[in-house]
């Protein structure tokens, strides 16, 4: 008998997949290709910046010899949005003709403000009477009529009758109405027995003898 091959201790053969003969793949993984290679180190990075500079003319921080000077401690970032102000007149000094300037400006916004609240005032107090014209309250709707219980007398007013169940009353009437009960006549009663009886009568027919010998 053939002992068994300790395949299990073997290396495998080369270009070997486990399971290839089933239909299985095979796959790479980070550790199969090693470490990824490494990028420039912070010093190549700044050693090119400072050889492009030289070769344009320019300083390392992006500004040229002459106007590195002039704009030395400024923030560019400012002039890139043309909506944002703040900061922009940050170095300028304050003096009486700005004040002066803050303060007509200031008179303009106030005089403006005034005219356009009393041109909305204005315009909301018409558009309520419009609406209190096109929709009265029930008091006004009402308002002659209470003007006409003026002259109402104590005797008037003692002869108005009293407030009543209308409602109730009427349905109870009408339930009432359905219940009631009547005696039936006799007439009925004997009419129904009559129908209801079996009738018998008897005819008298006269018979003579007939013979039916001959003469």
């Amino acid at each position: 008998m053939a002992s068994r091959r300790d395949f299990l201790s073997q290396p495998a053969p080369e270009n070997y997949i486990a399971g290839i003969g089933r239909g299985a793949t095979g796959f790479t993984t980070r550790s199969d290709l090693g470490p990824a290679r490494e990028g420039p180190s912070e010093d190549q990075i700044k050693e090119a910046v400072a050889k492009r500079a030289a070769q344009l003319g320019i300083g390392g921080d992006g500004q040229k010899g002459d106007d590195k000077d002039d704009d030395k401690g400024g923030d560019d970032d400012r002039f890139k949005d043309p909506d944002n102000e703040v900061g922009l007149f940050a170095g300028g000094l304050y003096d009486k003709d700005d004040e002066e300037a803050d303060r007509i400006w200031q008179e303009v916004d106030d005089k403006m403000g005034r005219r356009r609240q009393k041109q909305r005032e204005a315009r909301e107090l018409a558009e309520k009477e419009e609406y209190e014209r096109n929709n009265p309250k029930i008091s006004q709707q009402f308002a002659d009529l209470k003007r006409a219980l003026g002259t109402v007398t104590d005797d008037e007013w003692a002869s108005l009758p009293e407030v009543g169940d209308l409602t109730g009353k009427s349905k109870r009437a009408r339930a009432a109405l359905r219940q009631r009960q009547y005696a039936v006549p006799d007439s009925v009663l004997a009419a129904a027995r009559d129908a209801s009886e079996l009738g018998t009568t008897v005819t008298t027919i006269s018979l003579r003898p007939h013979t039916g010998m001959a003469q």
